[in-house]
């Protein structure tokens, strides 16, 4: 099993550590898994987690864009004082969603800190770390409280017992290996979500441009920008319920092996 998703992810935590620099899904809920305040959410990982660089752009308030930023723009989305925000996104199996399905987690290392943290010292009989989206990876419980100020947020996370994959869990991972043959399903629906392709930053660059070419050399322009919108909000395109609430069809039981192929 490959665990480089999350080795990378440990390398800049660390990184970030050392330089001192440090954000309830229901049945009918979409792609984004949402965090409530003053509730308390199990989820599962799955799969490798993505690392993105957000924008909102709130000129027009009706009509809010989340823009995924190329790395190269991060110096001068900074240098314009603009809120860029440092993201983790990850495949989530939501505990108090009635639906199997896979919801996209996209968070801060207020949520990923304790998970990483665990990675890093946890190992198997092996001395092999333990894959926190793998086969053998556990279920956590995250609370949020509910400030007045949603960027006051505190999350707790706690990992529970090593939680392996259900039969269906096992299936619904497995569609991914024919996703065609699911198109007419909601994409959560439709195997592991394919975050590089969500998160595919260069299909923002001309919106980028010509964002920043209106903003001008003028750093006050940032001002007209929200900095109150809230993580993980959807993506208009990308989100839909499913019409068919059918059980995930099981097929033959798959190995972890087989698990590790498709996910990793």
């Amino acid at each position: 099993m490959s665990n480089a998703g999350w080795d990378k992810l440990l390398e800049e935590s660390e990184k970030s550590s050392k330089s001192g620099s440090g954000k309830k899904g229901s049945g009918e809920s979409a792609l984004y898994m949402k965090i409530k305040g003053g509730q308390k959410h199990r989820v599962r990982f799955v799969g490798d987690p993505e690392f993105v660089l957000i924008f909102w752009d709130e000129r027009d308030p009706e009509h809010k864009k989340k823009l995924i930023v190329p790395e190269k723009y991060e110096q001068r989305f900074r240098a314009k004082k603009l809120a860029i925000r440092k993201q983790i996104a990850i495949n989530v199996i939501d505990r108090d969603d009635e639906k199997l399905r896979f919801k996209i987690l996209e968070k801060g290392m207020n949520i990923f800190g304790p998970v990483l943290a665990r990675y890093a010292e946890i190992k198997d009989k092996d001395g092999k770390r333990i894959h926190p989206g793998g086969p053998n990876g556990e279920d956590w419980i995250i609370t949020s409280d509910n400030p007045a100020d949603k960027r006051q947020t505190k999350y707790t996370i706690v990992n529970m017992d090593r939680t392996p994959f259900s039969k269906e869990e096992k299936a619904l991972i497995a569609r991914g290996k024919e996703r065609e043959e699911y198109e007419s399903l909601p994409l959560g629906e439709q195997g592991i979500i394919p975050l590089k392709e969500i998160y595919d930053s260069k299909k923002y660059i001309e919106q980028i441009e010509e964002f920043l070419k209106e903003l001008g050399s003028d750093a006050d322009s940032s001002e007209r920008i929200s900095e109150e919108v809230e993580e993980g909000d959807e993506v208009a395109d990308l989100t839909g319920d499913s019409l068919d609430n059918s059980p995930v069809e099981e097929d033959a039981e798959l190995s972890d092996e087989d698990l590790d192929k498709i996910l990793f």
